[in-house]
């Protein structure tokens, strides 16, 4: 199959998110007064003593990478799926020479590249005038990071991916979606570091996709986990990847046969 198919859907979306100016300076300013709120909320905790071994850096540094990462790993893609099966154009999904699952992967890469540089921008510039922001904690972090950060960019497309593919039978998919996002906040990390949990939720999280997205990664990049812990967080990852593609194949399945059984 030709790869430049592929490329076409990154870039195509990429410049369809640029395509407005007001938009995108918008989204910077969004981007921007987002960190400044976490970093002014996070240094009152920090002088406050919320934790003893968890420095205003160290938080600082967490906002500016995790909003790098939400950038990257953010998508509407469960209601864009649900809303094409509503007026009907995801039939041409089944005479494209492209499969379904990766033209949808690189257009949500592509739409969150441009996302990237609209947040990448402020959080970098803005921790690093309130705070030092750091480098990886060693060379050996900072690759075992970008395999971690790559894992959870594709457990969170698998599972934004997966929900879109039950609009074929439920045809609205926004309220799968909020408890999907409820999951990514509350078991993720996203919103506040799975560093000062409760150990019951902690315990939950470790066995639930959501903290292989974002946290550990982070966890990583900061040092604040032992190499062989963020290894073997990569290998939990991997297999949350390997089980949340054969569930996307099974679902394939009964869309195929859905389609079919309906007329085409």
């Amino acid at each position: 199959m030709n790869k430049s198919v592929y490329s076409k859907y990154f870039s195509c979306a990429m410049r369809s998110r640029g395509i407005y100016l007001t938009s995108t300076v918008f989204s910077v300013v969004s981007s921007a007064l987002a960190v400044l709120i976490q970093l002014f909320l996070w240094k009152a905790l920090a002088a406050a003593g919320v934790k003893n071994n968890i420095s205003f850096d160290d938080m600082a540094a967490y906002v500016a990478i995790n909003a790098i990462m939400l950038a990257l790993t953010n998508s509407n893609l469960a209601n864009e799926i649900g809303a094409s099966i509503r007026d009907g154009s995801v039939v041409n999904v089944f005479t494209r020479p492209a499969s379904f699952e990766l033209a949808q992967l690189f257009t949500m890469l592509g739409g969150n590249m441009h996302r990237l540089l609209a947040t990448a921008i402020p959080a970098i510039t803005l921790t690093s005038v309130f705070a030092r922001f750091p480098l990886p904690s060693s060379a050996v972090n900072g690759l075992v990071f970008l395999p971690l950060a790559i894992t959870g960019i594709i457990i969170t497309f698998l599972l934004i991916y997966l929900t879109g593919l039950y609009a074929f039978w439920l045809q609205k998919t926004w309220y799968l979606s909020f408890y999907l996002r409820a999951g990514f906040a509350l078991f993720g990390g996203t919103t506040v570091p799975i560093w000062f949990y409760p150990d019951m939720l902690e315990r939950v999280s470790r066995v639930l996709p959501f903290r292989y997205i974002t946290f550990e990664a982070i966890n990583c990049y900061l040092g604040k986990t032992p190499l062989s812990t963020s290894i073997e967080a990569l290998l939990y990852g991997l297999i949350w990847v390997a089980a949340l593609q054969g569930l996307v194949c099974l679902v394939w399945r009964g869309v195929n046969r859905k389609v079919c059984y309906n007329g085409g």
